[in-house]
């Protein structure tokens, strides 16, 4: 009889164990992939730093050597436009800094925000009273003034102009890659790390420039790269591919730095 109780109780005891261990890592769902990290004799590496990077990762060209240097933080490029516009920043993703166009068709009040989609944090803003024309922020995530602490990942631009009694709010979606970017998530206990469609923002788009300037519209629709770091071992590049529901593993091998 004893025997009966004891098996079950174990049973329970470690499941409970498992499931708080996992709370570490992204939310897990019936659509989730796990990538699990081991060493070369097969033993999981826990605590492994995880960081979003994002499809087409390997192919990205952009440099920062590549953008113009002592910018002014804001230019009114023309006086000609009369619309009410927020333009897709160039380049997108962001690896170092990018530009911000907008039009305004009313003198007044122009708040340019960046929140991250999840939380709505809020870790830009720029307020000043314009004219109506076209104007041109350039935002700089290494400049050394810039404290707010970020994470890789999509973000929400808006544009908000109070004039003339009346708000006007205009919206676009940025994706941040840099380096800058404070460490994103860890494996757990047991060198596993969960990751879902809602995690990486799947189906979202973003447009990405070539090496020769030419841009063109990319989606969260094939793999999505992550970067494993933990002291003492080579970093390594996973990808993961959400191209079927049922839950799949990825395994990565990480290999001890020589002493």
């Amino acid at each position: 009889m004893k025997k009966r109780i004891i098996i079950p109780l174990i049973m329970i005891f470690t499941f409970l164990f498992i499931s708080c261990d996992d709370s570490s890592t992204s939310p897990q769902s019936d659509l989730r992939r796990s990538i699990k990290v081991i060493d070369e004799n097969g033993n999981p590496i826990p605590k492994v730093e995880v960081t979003f990077m994002y499809n087409n990762f390997l192919n990205f060209n952009t440099t920062n050597s590549e953008l113009p240097k002592g910018k002014s933080k804001i230019q009114k490029l023309s006086d000609s436009n009369v619309e009410f516009k927020l333009y897709q920043n160039m380049p997108n993703p962001v690896r170092y800094s990018t530009f911000l166009r907008f039009s305004i068709h009313h003198e007044g009040n122009v708040r340019l925000q960046i929140n991250n989609i999840k939380s709505y944090q809020n870790i830009f803003s720029f307020s000043d009273t314009l004219s109506p024309g076209l104007y041109q922020f350039y935002f700089d995530l290494m400049d050394s003034s810039f404290t707010t602490a970020f994470k890789n990942g999509f973000y929400n631009c808006s544009l908000v102009l109070e004039a003339a009694g009346s708000t006007f709010i205009t919206n676009n979606v940025v994706l941040i890659i840099s380096p800058k970017a404070e460490k994103d998530l860890i494996t757990n206990t047991l060198g596993t790390f969960y990751v879902t469609k809602e995690d990486i923002s799947w189906g979202k788009s973003y447009y990405q420039s070539d090496i020769v300037g030419v841009t063109s519209q990319k989606f969260f629709n094939g793999e999505a790269y992550f970067k494993l770091k933990k002291d003492g071992y080579f970093p390594s590049v996973a990808s993961v591919y959400f191209g079927q529901d049922e839950v799949m593993e990825t395994v990565v091998v990480l290999f001890k730095e020589e002493e």
